[in-house]
């Protein structure tokens, strides 16, 4: 059905703008709404701007993402969608509450909570963000995209926005700042928790790749991004005048060489499997022989969605393994866990060994409303050292991530939803702690 739409008069005199709404792809497109402007034919397909548009965002699943309108340039030059989404959550803990951020449920921040502090409710709407999606020349050889989003996410109470994504696209290549290509989007389980499986590779990057296809069904990926790295470093005895003194041994230095990811991925209708690697080089510098020293960073994974009984069924599915390459599993970010001291070798540092699983059921019961349940886990290894920036015994060994929802889009632009989580935080020294989430959402998109 067709309905006039007020355009903002700085719209009409730019562009002669077609403004187009959008449902949810769980909704179904059961309508158009335009506005044709101008002398030329700016007559379009509604159903092909939105595909455009969809195909130049990210496919994070916690992100709708989802042009609800977009502007069509004269002579439908360009395509431009300027939206957002309003995420409000409440979130209530018992066990070992996370504080901090509540749109984020992270196990290896679960520590022991002080006496009377077993539960907590938190309110946040952190999450919610803004976007811009411009396309060029839609259609041509020529196609460009850009995509610009904010979230207001800033530290502690604060609500300030901070950069979630920026780039460009053009035939194939991908420059800018935007999820991993390690992750595999598409293979990301839905979640109402911002941060999503403690295995998964959910994290941002400075990157410059390309993606291509062999053949209808065979694609592959291969690029360089940004090194991130994160060391635990070393300390050794010296006996100076008479005592034996704690110095370093180790030291992080400054990355030089760029993290390799690649992939290879087969598709068939709404289906796929993706094998990915990651090659990084870790240098840090021996402070006893005064020399910067090399190692050679690995991984690999293997993920899918395999979508079954009238597409009423999607299975998610993550398995990775690597050497060096532990920030690559989000829940390790930050924690020192590429590189660690050697307990044989002062001066020396190790690669550790990692491995990480998902897997995730989601059943759509309707067009408009499914459900997901989800299982992660995370190890990792480390010989016993002594000393170090971080002891043996207080590093992170393993967690658990268990995720069941329920979700309702109630039209295009409201969707709300019930989440419970579960975390469990391992050292090495076998110290545990565990945290239960209730979370409860209700997100606006624009």
């Amino acid at each position: 059905m067709k309905k006039k739409l007020l355009i903002f008069g700085f719209a009409l005199t730019m562009c002669a703008p077609t403004l187009l709404a959008q449902n949810h792809p769980l909704t179904p497109k059961d309508g158009k709404v335009h506005v044709v402007i101008g002398k030329d034919d700016n007559t379009v397909d509604e159903f092909e701007v939105f595909d455009v548009l969809v195909e130049n965002a990210p496919k994070a699943p916690q992100y709708r993402n989802l042009p609800q309108f977009a502007i069509v340039g004269k002579n439908k030059k360009f395509y431009l969608s300027i939206g957002g989404q309003l995420k409000s959550t409440i979130a209530f803990d018992w066990g070992n509450p996370l504080s901090g951020d509540p749109a984020l449920f992270i196990p290896s921040s679960i520590t022991a909570a002080l006496p009377g502090d077993g539960a907590e409710t938190q309110f946040t709407a952190k999450r919610s963000n803004l976007s811009f999606n411009f396309v060029g020349l839609p259609g041509t050889d020529n196609q460009i995209g850009v995509y610009v989003s904010f979230n207001f996410a800033g530290s502690g109470n604060s609500y300030g926005a901070s950069l979630l994504s920026a780039y460009a696209q053009y035939r194939g290549f991908q420059t800018g700042y935007n999820l991993t290509m390690y992750l595999d989007q598409g293979a990301a389980p839905y979640t109402i928790d911002a941060e999503g499986p403690n295995s998964c590779s959910g994290f941002y990057n400075a990157l410059f790749n390309y993606q291509g296809n062999f053949t209808k069904h065979l694609s592959f990926g291969i690029g360089i991004e940004s090194p991130i790295a994160s060391f635990t470093t070393g300390t050794y005895y010296k006996r100076v005048g008479g005592e034996n003194e704690e110095l370093s041994a180790t030291r992080q230095v400054t990355q030089r060489i760029p993290d390799i990811p690649l992939y290879l991925q087969y598709s068939w209708g709404s289906s796929h499997i993706r094998l990915a690697g990651m090659l990084r080089n870790l240098q840090y510098r021996d402070l006893i022989t005064e020399k910067n020293k090399d190692m050679f960073g690995w991984g690999v994974k293997l993920t899918g969605a395999l979508t079954g009984f009238d597409n009423k069924l999607t299975a998610y599915f993550m398995g990775t393994y690597g050497k060096g390459t532990a920030t690559y599993m989000q829940d390790n970010y930050g924690l020192g866990l590429d590189l660690l001291p050697s307990p044989e070798i002062a001066g020396k540092m190790d690669k550790s060994k990692i491995w990480g699983c998902y897997g995730a059921l989601q059943y759509n019961y309707t067009a408009n409303l499914f459900s997901t349940i989800i299982y992660s886990q995370l190890r990792n290894y480390a010989k016993e050292y002594s000393g170090g920036s971080t002891t043996w015994d207080e590093q992170y060994k393993w967690g658990q991530y268990i995720v069941g929802n329920l979700i309702w889009n109630a039209n295009k632009y409201c969707q709300v939803g019930l989440e419970y989580l579960y975390g469990r935080r391992m050292n090495f020294s076998g110290i545990q702690h565990h945290d239960n989430r209730i979370n409860a959402m209700f997100s606006l998109s624009f």
